[in-house]
């Protein structure tokens, strides 16, 4: 199974899955490959700010959505055994990720694992319990905040 069938399957990361669907990289990671692909779990969405996924989904916000898709997978295959303390990764996005280990907690950018080493045919997801902050778009945070107030 790929990456893609596998995220279209796995209810534990519907919403990311359905932001790869509007983003239409369905068959981008459906390909060869390989990518690591670090897959907010649903309830990470529930903790963005306030209009951040209807931004995101709204039809004229493509390239932002790509950009946030685009931030949580990075080429090659990195299983949990492979992510070393203190190494950076580029997400095929543009920015860089931290992998931290302290005793036993392992975090990417400061997300902790949820699930890891979920295999595919074309490379490996790790289910993570937060969205990465680098991959959102902060001038529009900063106008969504400006909104409120």
């Amino acid at each position: 199974r790929t990456i893609s069938a596998t995220l279209d399957v796995s209810p534990f990361v519907a919403a990311f899955g359905a932001a790869v669907d509007s983003a239409g990289f369905w068959p981008m990671l459906d390909s060869v490959g390989p990518y690591t692909v670090f897959a907010p779990v649903n309830g990470a969405f529930t903790s963005l700010p306030l209009g951040t996924m209807p931004d995101l989904f709204n039809g004229s916000n493509t390239p932002a959505l790509r950009r946030f898709i685009l931030s949580h997978v990075v080429a090659g295959t990195y299983l949990d055994a492979d992510l070393r303390h203190t190494q950076l990764l580029t997400t095929l996005g543009g920015t860089q990720i931290q992998i931290l280990s302290i005793d036993s907690i392992k975090t990417v950018d400061d997300v902790e694992f949820v699930s890891t080493d979920v295999i595919a045919s074309n490379g490996v997801i790790h289910y993570v319990e937060r969205v990465f902050r680098s991959s959102l778009d902060p001038s529009s945070l900063l106008k969504r905040a400006a909104a409120r107030h």
